[in-house]
């Protein structure tokens, strides 16, 4: 017996419905709900599904993005939105960091959704949350993917991209699309309506489940609205009929947004958490007058606080980092921004490495306790002109390989010490010229952050620790590693007794030349360590060995230390 499509369309609509709805050809009208109010109208308006959106953030929560929103949150707003007794399926949406991390963490927050009555769940992503798909259905929830414009990836494409609109970005989202089988649920399987069982936790009688008309008990409240004031929601309901409708998912027109609240990965859950340690959980904070707010807080109870900023794709380097503030300082932040200002035209700032997932969960392991992301809006909003000259050194070296690179630096940092205003900041010795370019502008400009330098972290073979080394293909890998082989040979001179700078140079530079094979030197010197200006020889005090080359289409710097060692009173 074939179904009519009419007949799809007058009983309670389930994931069923839609597959058969789908196979024939019958229009799916889908909108967005929030609260009862407008699922009332959305569902008397016909819809077939209403999606439960983590757009709730940014319409009602005043989010800057759906980045801050908890699964305690989607489930507040879900139960609200079941309270209309809707025919239309209703969808949950897995808000960030609640799915990627696992398919373990995946099945466990989708059953939370599912428990507290929704009938499907939809998450963002293509052929890489396959794992994480495929272990839901396993578990018969219903799962909807997202694709085209995923608001969770706001940070990884630099802002709100349709992806798509070339040849490349559409042939990805057809085979996602494909790989995903964007709805499928168990075979035969029927989403069940809200019931008794949903509601036994209701605070108030009138929100019991109500199964047959009038049903009413003593000592309820307003009841619901009647006839008379549901009509007027005709304007919104005809809207609906219209097509097209209103879907907040749409409308990016985002408010200015506020922090987030705590985001507890203890058991690989998501949600906002009372009594978790130092490790197991982590702040994620979008807006710079709420971390102030955190900071100023930690320090009035006496607390210190350390800083350790960085541009993500989190290596062993920032680690470093993090674990040394983490061991000395009560609170600990790291933000983690691409900053537009010290990228050049030509620059890699586009396709700059980004995983703000990985980087929280890597920052919760390291005991970071404000992950602060913000967006480029926040930080440099429609009008901003001020910005830090930093000064001679900064013409220099990096300063004059690009331009403007640390007028960047410097105004992003003094925007960060002034949001966060830590006790300490943290940077790491392998951008020498950038660690002592902000040492200055704090010494300069009177703040009261101290600047501590970490040692360069570097791979087994040698080669600094960079986000950039992501670009280098293994032939290239093997060949960067030429970098600190020829400044190892330059030490090795240094230590057997010369201490001419054209010396030691000239030994750099031909290893470098037969190890590297670089495709470009962009500068080799040999420098002061306190105000990095060239030297003509080594003394007691040392100096830095910088070097800046390009292999393939990847510009890599380094530095190494070198001092005389020190002879004993007569010896030869």
């Amino acid at each position: 017996m074939t179904t009519s499509p009419d007949s799809l369309t007058r009983s309670k609509i389930t994931v069923r419905t839609i597959r058969e709805m789908k196979g024939q050809h019958v229009r799916i009208v889908s909108v967005t709900a929030y609260d009862y109010p407008t699922a009332r109208l959305a569902d008397e308006a016909g819809v077939d599904l209403i999606l439960v959106g983590d757009s709730l953030g940014m319409v009602v929560l005043g989010y800057e993005s759906t980045i801050p929103v908890t699964l305690s949150e989607m489930a507040h707003h879900l139960k609200a939105v079941l309270r209309a007794q809707p025919r239309a399926l209703v969808v949950a949406d897995l808000p960030f960091l609640s799915f990627q991390t696992s398919p373990e963490d995946a099945v466990r927050n989708s059953g939370r959704l599912m428990k507290r009555g929704a009938e499907a769940v939809k998450l963002e992503g293509g052929k890489r949350m396959l794992p994480q798909i495929e272990a839901i259905l396993a578990a018969d929830i219903p799962v909807l993917g997202h694709l085209g414009l995923t608001p969770q990836s706001v940070h990884q494409f630099g802002g709100y991209r349709v992806q798509g609109r070339d040849r490349a970005g559409a042939d990805a989202l057809r085979s996602d699309a494909i790989a995903l089988r964007v709805l499928r649920g168990r075979p035969g399987g029927r989403a069940a309506r809200a019931g008794p069982r949903d509601h036994r936790g209701a605070q108030d009688p009138h929100d019991r489940y109500r199964g047959r008309h009038a049903l009413r008990r003593s000592g309820a409240r307003a009841p619901r609205p009647d006839r008379i004031e549901l009509r007027k929601g005709c304007p919104v309901r005809e809207a609906l009929r219209r097509g097209g409708g209103y879907d907040p998912e749409r409308d990016l027109g985002f408010s200015r947004g506020r922090a987030g609240r705590t985001v507890s990965l203890r058991r690989g859950e998501l949600c906002r958490g009372a009594g978790e340690t130092r490790n197991e959980a982590v702040r994620i904070v979008t807006r710079g007058a709420d971390l102030r707010a955190l900071s100023r807080r930690a320090r009035q109870s006496g607390m210190t606080v350390g800083f350790v900023p960085t541009m993500g794709y989190l290596h062993d380097g920032h680690l470093a980092l993090i674990r040394r503030a983490r061991s000395e300082h009560h609170r600990l932040a790291v933000s983690v921004f691409v900053n537009p200002l010290q990228f050049g035209p030509k620059e890699d700032f586009a396709r700059y490495p980004r995983d703000e997932v990985r980087d929280v969960r890597l920052c919760r392991d390291a005991g970071c306790d404000w992950f602060f992301l913000p967006r480029v809006r926040s930080l440099y909003p429609p009008g901003f002109r001020t910005t830090v000259a930093p000064g001679p050194l900064a013409d220099l070296w990096e300063g004059a390989a690009r331009p403007g690179h640390f007028r960047g630096v410097t105004t992003v940092v003094l925007k960060l010490l002034n949001l966060v205003e830590p006790d300490t900041l943290y940077l790491g010795q392998k951008d020498i010229q950038q660690a002592r370019i902000v040492q200055g502008m704090v010494r300069d400009l009177d703040l009261s952050t101290r600047v501590t330098v970490c040692p360069t972290v570097r791979e087994r073979d040698g080669l600094a620790l960079s986000s950039r080394n992501a670009y280098l293909s293994p032939a290239e890998r093997a060949r960067a590693t030429g970098m600190i082989r020829a400044m190892r040979e330059g030490r090795a001179l240094v230590r057997s007794g010369t201490h001419d700078a054209r010396a030691i140079l000239s030994r750099v530079r031909q290893t470098l030349r037969r190890k590297a094979r670089p495709d470009a030197v962009d500068y080799l010197a040999l420098v002061d360590p306190a105000t990095l200006e060239p030297i003509s020889r080594l003394d007691r005090a040392g100096g830095f060995l910088i070097a800046a080359i390009r292999i393939g289409k990847t510009r890599l710097i380094d530095n190494l230390f070198l001092k005389p060692p020190i002879r004993r009173a007569g010896s030869q």
